[in-house]
């Protein structure tokens, strides 16, 4: 399951505020209300939530929107790249958080199929 992170950051430079905007993508509908009710709990007023394939929504309202986007180890590295890289912004950063083998999958990618 991705749970991908996406983050937009806002700075106020004179009183030294950050505010961070952030949207969780979640591919089963039967997470949303745990993590919503969490979210409420915690009064995180600049989360929500969005349901639906990380790669279907990367082309929509959400391209090249977050100043950041990280995820788990869900998929191989360059597949997880393509479905994360389309929601950050030029100059961004994606967050990929892999296992052991990262380093074998960086020096042997497979290539994603295309579509």
């Amino acid at each position: 399951m991705l749970v991908l992170a996406l983050v937009s950051q806002v700075f106020r430079w004179q009183s030294m505020t950050v505010a961070l905007r952030l949207r969780f993508l979640i591919l089963l509908k039967n997470v949303l209300p745990s993590l919503e009710s969490v979210m409420d709990e915690l009064k995180l007023t600049n989360c929500k939530t969005l349901h639906g394939r990380a790669e279907d929504l990367s082309h929509q309202d959400y391209r090249e929107s977050f100043d950041i986007a990280t995820s788990r180890a869900v998929a191989r590295l360059p597949i997880l790249l393509e479905w994360t890289v389309p929601y950050v912004k030029e100059g961004g950063y994606v967050i990929a958080l892999k296992g052991a083998i990262y380093e074998e999958e960086w020096e042997n990618p497979i290539k994603p199929s295309a579509h």
